[in-house]
């Protein structure tokens, strides 16, 4: 006899004392455990077809029952048999009479709620919100319907992310105003430390339509589920400045298109793990270090907000053109016992790598290396394996260190790094990164495609490049003061980074002559430069230097290079450079 039957037996014996024989208990007992097992219709993958049939089917059996929030079939005996519907009462309640199968179940009306009709009723929305079905799948303990770019997920990851996608895209709409969403629990002072920062109350909180999910599971049913964004007007304002111009439309039209495609996880420092949102125009980049030595989110709102005579990114985006990659918001995701905080950045290649990537795909194009540059606070000649985004080894390796740009394309990027660099120093950022995408230009390959002028986007002759500059939100703190050297004039390192991966061609020059006459006829560099300084001030002029290099460089050349090198210096003389700066210059 099996479990369930003997199970059955025990409850009949219990109930059945009037009945004949034990004999007689047995055979019912086996009989009902049949008709119970009957009951075992499990409707696993939630679709946008509610199977009014199944249950229908379902309840034609007087010994089954169905549960319209699982979409499960099973004995109206259920704790008998172990199972039983996972919560009772109101819409909830099992069904056990045909008339009670034309309702919708709970499930399917919280998603009616969230995206109307258009989920179940046409291809298109079903695909657009397939990240909430896998949301609702995961919630009610279902297999979940597979990504595609995901096969090798596991259900809990594929519907936990499909959480994150279809919850975020919900935030991002409040956070637009272009949604009414419930409101959510604000924050708490009862629950936060004493330094609370004041940005922290500057909030707007939700409980999109799908976090009612969690009430029809029980092993949910007492979590928070909330969508909270910081300082959403300033976000907003940012999005109007004329270095944003079409980004609130494009944000607007890449969440309208479907769920947030995980990326690989990094490999980074941080631990972050990283979302494409549409088409990937733009980055979601979850999981930020909210701890003692470094605190993103509250580094971005400092960035955000003026102090003490510093300017605001805003600000800063709005005085000149820079390189530093757009982000767009601050939100806080809550949901199944997972909590992150979570920042929207711009594409920091402007689509270009998606428009390389796709040509490479249909064999029209071949293999291109993106590229994370840091100056001397990186280990030189530091490369990463094969299949990994490239550092600065690689780029001297691929590319030979240069960027093949023309004077004034240099003098423009150089300049913008500088901006951002002093800019940070000011916000007392460090560790940020150059993030430098080289490309062979086509007809489909283009900044004009991509719509961005330069200096985010540059091309000369059949190359092609994009800049941006990432990480920025680590502060150089007591902690990270005590690795070392490694960040102190951290802006300094990056801009002369700068210039001697894009050197103009006087630099080209000065640098070759200056190396051959020193080489030629000094065994010591330092009396070289000893002699080069005639008054000894510590400077060298024109004269000076056409003196030393025995006018084999022409007057307009080394005007053109001491104006270069001004870039390089705080200490500004008419016509003079530092002795100093020129060592620096020729390592």
């Amino acid at each position: 006899m099996q479990l369930g039957s003997f199970l059955s037996l025990l409850a009949l014996r219990a109930t059945s004392r009037r009945q004949g024989s034990f004999e007689s208990l047995a055979v019912e007992a086996e009989s009902n455990g049949r008709a119970w097992d009957s009951c075992n219709i499990l409707f696993q993958s939630f679709d946008r077809a509610v199977p009014a049939d199944q249950c229908l089917q379902c309840v034609s059996d007087r010994h089954c029952q169905w549960c319209p929030a699982t979409q499960e079939c099973i004995s109206r005996r259920g704790i008998l048999l172990g199972k039983s519907c996972p919560a009772h009462g109101g819409a909830q309640a099992p069904i056990t009479e045909s008339t009670g199968c034309s309702s919708r179940p709970p499930w399917a009306e919280i998603l009616d709620e969230a995206h109307g009709a258009e989920w179940h009723s046409t291809d298109e929305g079903y695909e657009s919100n397939l990240d909430a079905v896998r949301c609702t799948q995961w919630y009610m303990g279902k297999e979940v319907t597979p990504d595609e770019m995901s096969l090798k997920a596991s259900d809990h990851d594929a519907g936990h992310w499909g959480c994150v996608s279809a919850l975020l895209r919900e935030g991002i709409l409040g956070m637009l105003a272009k949604k009414a969403l419930p409101s959510g629990p604000e924050p708490a002072a009862s629950k936060l430390r004493w330094d609370v920062p004041d940005w922290y109350w500057d909030a707007k909180t939700w409980s999109p339509s799908l976090c009612q999910l969690r009430n029809l599971s029980p092993a949910h049913g007492k979590e928070k589920c909330y969508v909270r964004a910081w300082k959403a007007e300033q976000f907003e304002q940012l999005m109007r400045l004329p270095d944003f111009a079409g980004v609130e439309d494009r944000l607007l039209g890449a969440v309208e298109k479907g769920p947030i495609k995980a990326l690989k996880p990094s490999t980074g420092k941080s631990g972050s793990s990283f979302g494409a949102l549409g088409d990937g125009e733009f980055i979601v980049k979850l999981d930020l270090w909210r701890g003692v030595i470094i605190n993103e989110p509250d580094n971005l709102m400092k960035l955000m907000s003026p102090q003490d005579g510093i300017e605001s990114l805003s600000t800063h985006y709005s005085a000149g053109h820079s390189l530093i990659n757009k982000p767009l918001s601050l939100m806080k995701l809550n949901f199944g016992g997972y909590s992150t905080h979570v920042t929207v950045i711009e594409d920091g290649f402007y689509g270009l790598a998606r428009f390389a990537g796709a040509e490479r795909d249909a064999g029209r194009y071949g293999e291109f290396v993106k590229y994370d540059l840091k100056g001397a606070s990186r280990k030189a000649g530091a490369k990463n394996p094969p299949g990994r985004e490239g550092i600065n080894g690689n780029f001297d390796e691929n590319e030979h260190g240069q960027i093949l740009l023309r004077d004034e394309q240099c003098i423009k990027i150089r300049n913008a790094v500088t901006y951002d660099a002093n800019f940070l120093t000011e916000h007392n950022m460090v560790d940020y990164s150059l993030l430098l995408l080289p490309l062979k230009k086509t007809e489909n390959i283009s900044c004009s495609r991509a719509q961005m002028p330069e200096p985010w986007c540059l091309e000369h002759g059949d190359r092609l490049y994009t800049l941006s500059i990432i990480d920025y939100l680590n502060d150089r703190n007591f902690l990270v003061s005590l690795r070392g050297e490694k960040f102190v004039n951290y802006d300094k390192k990056m801009i002369w980074y700068m210039s001697s991966i894009c050197p103009t061609q006087a630099e080209k020059v000065m640098k070759a002559e200056l190396r051959k006459l020193i080489g030629t006829y000094y065994s010591d560099s330092q009396q070289a430069f000893i002699d080069m300084d005639v008054d000894y001030n510590g400077f060298v002029d024109i004269a000076e230097l056409r003196k030393f290099l025995r006018g084999s460089v022409e007057d307009q050349r080394l005007v053109e290079f001491i104006d270069t090198m001004h870039l390089l210096t705080d200490e500004k003389k008419s016509e003079e450079i530092p002795v100093s700066l020129l060592k620096q210059f020729l390592k």
